[in-house]
């Protein structure tokens, strides 16, 4: 068995990587010329890849057993550090952004092993408390890279690329030496007979009871990822921020982020079930991305950020808890990427069209189009969604 904590120490130290990253992108790109909306279409070349593996990773692991593929993952996740490390143009960012996509699917083989270990009734905060890594990166990850990127006239981009190739070179150690598997070669042969990869996709994605739920993390993944490509771009046009300051901006979003999925999301599924928690995450993050236009100075931003972040934290361990339960013990790897991969498509449309609002309506319009598109699936998942 594996126990959490050490699995949790391995997905923490790589996303405190991806959080070095992915606010520092958008200045990186724009250092060899590019646009908002080639900017957007960094984000989504990340969200596409992770579209078309992510499925694909989840059935090996089914196959071949979680830990080989989640170590393949993180070791990806470095080489393409590296590589945006060495870019001179905005092709290799792509190709790099590419690779690190594919390196993404380390998260559902790492939910998946959640799911393998943990009986359903205390499966929505088990997935919390991993789910509150992200946070973590999202705390460390901006500040260090923040730090290491030096003044905003002049930053230095490389050491951030590089502690973000070293960090997740100590994930995959960390991993090799303590990530055990979860599961059984009984279990694998057993799921392997089950038929091929196409036909379990097939199958999930008509399976009445996971239908709603899917198309509710497609309108999440949406416009989080419109939110995640554009926020950069939204302070930098508002405030002048540069990369220091957005770092320490992402540092606090991603506080408030860790405290509501390590402390927060156990205790609301217990007294209002995970459906309840799901829908009111949704509402909460619409009225606070419909009401963050109104921020016109940084606390009231703050206020508006750390609501959208509050959200996220109750939307995301609720909505896999509640496939993970739908799914069953037999096909928790096929589920889990075949989610992941909808979800990742949606990040490849939202940030495209995200850049193309900030282009053509201004910075405001992507967050009015995803706070209006949010409040339409809590409409509608109240309807649908199972009781």
């Amino acid at each position: 068995m594996v126990p959490v904590p050490v699995l949790y120490l391995s997905v923490v130290v790589d996303l405190i990587g991806i959080g070095i990253i992915v606010p520092l992108l958008p200045f990186y790109a724009q250092a060899f010329g590019a646009s908002p909306l080639t900017v957007s279409l960094l984000y989504a070349i990340f969200s596409l890849t992770q579209f078309l593996s992510a499925p694909l990773l989840g059935r090996l692991s089914d196959r071949i057993g979680r830990r080989p593929v989640f170590l393949g993952c993180v070791m990806l996740s470095c080489l393409a550090y590296l590589s945006l490390a060495f870019a001179d143009s905005l092709l290799p960012i792509f190709i790099a952004r590419a690779i690190n996509g594919v390196g993404a699917g380390k998260i559902a083989v790492a939910n998946a092993i959640v799911a393998d270990i943990t009986p359903p009734e205390t499966r929505a905060k088990r997935l919390g408390l991993l789910a509150s890594a992200f946070g973590i990166g999202m705390i460390l990850g901006p500040v260090i890279g923040g730090l290491l990127s030096g003044d905003a006239a002049n930053p230095d981009f490389h050491s951030p690329m590089f502690a973000a190739a070293s960090l997740s070179a100590i994930a995959a150690v960390l991993g090799f030496l303590l990530v055990k598997e979860s599961l059984p070669p009984a279990a694998r042969h057993a799921r392997a007979a089950r038929g091929g990869f196409l036909a379990n996709v097939r199958a999930t994605l008509g399976d009445t009871r996971l239908i709603p739920l899917i198309g509710f993390l497609f309108a999440f993944n949406f416009v989080f990822a419109q939110v995640i490509a554009i926020n950069p771009l939204w302070l930098q046009a508002a405030f002048a921020y540069g990369p220091r300051e957005t770092g320490a901006v992402f540092g606090f979003i991603g506080l408030v982020l860790l405290v509501v999925q390590a402390a927060g999301i156990g205790p609301a599924v217990r007294l209002f079930g995970e459906r309840r928690v799901l829908l009111g995450g949704v509402g909460l993050m619409a009225c606070a991305m419909l009401a963050t236009p109104l921020a016109t100075s940084l606390p009231l931003y703050l206020l508006f950020g750390g609501l959208t972040a509050a959200a996220i934290g109750l939307i995301g361990p609720s909505s896999y808890a509640l496939l993970s339960r739908a799914a069953g013990p037999d096909r928790q790897g096929t589920v889990m990427g075949a989610a992941q991969g909808i979800g990742s498509l949606a990040q490849v449309i939202g940030p495209g069209m995200a850049g193309g609002l900030f282009g053509a309506l201004g910075h405001n319009a992507p967050y009015l189009t995803g706070g209006a598109i949010l409040a339409l699936a809590c409409i509608i998942g109240g309807l649908r969604l199972p009781k």
